[in-house]
């Protein structure tokens, strides 16, 4: 962990001395930015066959970058982070690093929307949301349940991608997240297509609606470069 924001102009040196591993299914790269304390976590690394089937990989090269906020007893925590993953020789080296902090922009203006993370107690379900318009076969985790009484925490999850755009709304009944808001894109490097994906979890009045999700969209902003990405002259 470093104590400062990692940019283009502070990279740690040690990156540039990484060993190089063999007979991996796929390289990655993951970075955090942790704003509220100003601290950067970085892991650069590969997967074996040990993990194959871990959700952590993405087929091709896929850089997914997200903007995050939860509040936790009062406490704020903003986090902007991406994982880059990839299946060629070095295809996660020092020079890429490089090409994707020149190439990603991450903001965000939750600080505006953050008051629908603030729990209000008691807790009625009949504030939140339940809607859903996907289909049986990409079933959403968020339940509409027969009482909604049953609820514990509201939740929505917005999918906008070559498809359509798709929305589970509704709530759980048996388990509780910390109340937060996050924007994440996925940006397929071979077929410059895009998933784009906005989530909340929360405990206050009519806080999971289409409203907000629209808020959450309009309070962020994260583009890729793909042209700059791909110019690997720099």
């Amino acid at each position: 962990m470093y104590n400062y924001i990692v940019t283009t102009d502070t990279i740690p040196k040690e990156f540039g001395d990484c060993p190089i591993r063999r007979n991996r299914i796929s390289c990655y790269i993951n970075l955090r930015w942790l704003l509220t304390s100003k601290q950067t976590g970085i892991f650069i690394s590969s997967i074996g066959d040990e993990m194959k089937n871990s959700s952590f990989i993405s087929a091709g090269n896929v850089l997914s970058a997200y903007a995050y906020l939860n509040i936790e007893r009062k406490k704020e925590f903003f986090l902007h982070s991406f994982t880059y993953s990839c299946s060629s020789d070095r295809c996660n080296d020092i020079n890429t690093f490089k090409r994707i902090l020149y190439s990603l922009i991450i903001t965000d203006q939750f600080n505006d929307i953050k008051n629908r993370l603030i729990p209000v107690e008691p807790f009625d379900g009949h504030w939140c949301l339940m809607f859903s318009n996907k289909t049986s076969i990409d079933t959403c985790s968020e339940k509409i349940p027969v009482d909604p009484t049953d609820c514990k925490q509201c939740s929505t999850r917005y999918l906008q991608d070559s498809e359509g755009n798709r929305i589970c709304a509704g709530c759980f009944t048996d388990r509780f997240l910390l109340p937060s808001i996050t924007r994440l894109i996925e940006f397929n490097i071979i077929d410059r297509t895009t998933n784009d994906r906005s989530f909340i979890d929360c405990q206050s009045k009519n806080c999971n609606g289409v409203e907000t999700m629209q808020l959450i969209r309009e309070k962020s902003t994260i583009r890729f470069n793909y042209d700059q990405f791909l110019n690997t002259t720099r």
